[in-house]
């Protein structure tokens, strides 16, 4: 926006306008790169999703890759959002209040993304996702992980994200 104090229609996207299905409700949102284009990764609370926005030309916003939740992810509720980069790929992790868990998705093709792993409260470790909330990523040495803030069980939660395929939560 390069006038704040006269925004116009071109300078935002709503729900259900030019191909934007999923911000319904939209409460967590991060940036990325991918080759010479900027995108957001955003995620809605009541649509139970994520989008993808090319936001390389900010005057002209294009949809792009989302999901919505189903039975087999962890999207109900999304809040928050990171992204962050293992090898070549970029990825994103999502936390999810109503499925009390996060969600790994592959957002390297940004028009087709794909889940890789999720984990939810009190499943493998994992004991302080209840009412997941907040999330961010650091790295440590050669490891990468994520911290998760939990509304209900007054805690966080480390996990380890090197492998996107397969998270791991840490004592």
């Amino acid at each position: 926006i390069s006038d704040p104090a006269n925004i116009n229609e071109t300078d935002f996207e709503v729900d259900e306008a030019n191909g934007f299905t999923e911000l319904h409700a939209a409460s967590g949102v991060d940036t990325f790169v991918i080759g010479s284009s900027t995108y957001a990764i955003v995620t809605a609370v009541n649509d139970y999703d994520v989008e993808i926005i090319d936001i390389s030309d900010v005057d002209n916003l294009v949809a792009k890759g989302s999901m919505e939740d189903d039975a087999s992810l962890e999207l109900d509720g999304a809040t928050e959002v990171e992204t962050f980069v293992i090898d070549s790929s970029t990825y994103a992790i999502v936390t999810a209040r109503n499925d009390d868990g996060v969600q790994i998705i592959d957002i390297s093709d940004v028009d087709n993304i794909v889940a890789t792993d999720a984990e939810t409260d009190g499943e493998n470790s994992f004991t302080e996702l209840e009412d997941a909330r907040g999330v961010d990523v650091f790295t440590i040495d050669s490891s990468t992980y994520a911290i998760v803030a939990s509304g209900v069980d007054d805690g966080v939660q480390i996990i380890d994200i090197s492998d996107p395929e397969n998270i791991v939560a840490k004592d």
